[in-house]
């Protein structure tokens, strides 16, 4: 299975937060899926670190390297897919994620309860 991973679930998967359902966890762990971030919730995490959202206990940079999740680009028809889609949800990261998922036949995880107003597999984190 290719599961995309949201912003949060990478720094709960990352800094082995208990926010992160045991399910999750298990998927995430298990070699027969492929767990990919896309640079939007990278760049994302940037931003909230940048203007003090969010305190990273450890290196990003290195994490992302050390977890080895391929990072997932955002194409033209993604942008496409996004800017298309209902306003349920206002985040433009989410939404990218959301049209990613769609887009490359992924399952999105994510604890975001906005996102289940949209058509695409979820695993609950």
């Amino acid at each position: 299975m290719n599961l995309l991973i949201d912003s949060h679930v990478f720094i709960w998967w990352a800094e082995g937060l208990s926010q992160l359902s045991p399910t999750a966890r298990g998927y995430l762990s298990d070699s027969k899926n492929k767990v990919y971030l896309s640079i939007a919730s990278l760049w994302e995490l940037y931003i909230k670190i940048n203007n003090g959202k969010l305190t990273a206990k450890t290196d990003l940079r290195r994490v992302v390297e050390d977890c080895a999740f391929p990072i997932l680009p955002i194409t033209p028809d993604d942008v496409e897919v996004a800017t298309g889609l209902p306003m349920h949800h206002r985040d433009p990261f989410d939404r990218m994620l959301i049209a990613q998922a769609v887009n490359n036949n992924m399952v999105l995880v994510t604890a975001d309860e906005q996102i289940i107003h949209y058509e695409v597999s979820l695993l609950k984190s």
